[in-house]
Formats: structure tokens, C-alpha cells, sequence
């Protein structure tokens, strides 16, 4: 027998706890997954990603790679974060309701 936990509906209760969030986690786990599903396919049925932003992602992954095996240093990065974020503003700028 655990000693933490003593027997009888104590125990049973605690497993149900334990049950229920796990469904819930679930759940939830599942409805983020559709969302996602939808919004890719949204994404493509809108003609998805340009070629250009593409290769924006690619020239970030590779800066992010870079990063983290140290061949890039952080200013260098950084610059090249912010040659990545001006181009994206200029193909898809953000407008801000007053």
C-alpha cells in the first residue's frame, strides 16, 4: 500500500481527478490540432505562401540553426531578424485599427 495516499474514496476520487483532466487535456489537445488543420488549409485555398516568403522562412531557419550552433553571433543575428521582419512588413504590413 502507497502511505501517501490513504485507501478507500479518497483514493478513488483522486484517480478520477487525475482521469477528468486527462480527458480534458485531450480535448483540448485535439480541438488545437482541427484549428490548426483549418488554418492551413484556409492557407492554401488562399494560394498560401508566396515563393518570397519562403524564402524568408528558409533564410530565418537557417539564421535560427546557425544561432544555436554558435557560428552566428547575436548582433549578426539580430540584423538579420530585422532584414527578415522589414521585408515581411513590406509583403504583408499589419494595420492596426485606431
Amino acid at each position: 500500500m502507497n502511505p501517501t495516499v490513504p485507501p478507500g474514496p479518497g483514493r478513488a476520487a483522486t484517480v478520477a481527478r487525475v482521469i477528468a483532466t486527462m480527458v480534458v487535456a485531450g480535448v483540448l489537445a485535439a480541438l488545437y490540432v482541427m484549428l490548426i488543420a483549418r488554418q492551413l488549409r484556409s492557407a492554401r485555398a488562399e494560394g498560401g505562401d508566396s515563393g518570397r516568403s519562403r524564402r524568408l522562412a528558409d533564410i530565418e531557419r537557417e539564421a535560427v540553426y546557425r544561432r544555436m550552433t554558435g557560428t552566428l553571433d547575436r548582433a549578426e543575428y539580430r540584423d538579420t531578424m530585422a532584414a527578415i521582419a522589414a521585408h515581411d512588413g513590406i509583403e504583408r504590413p499589419v494595420f492596426v485599427p485606431e
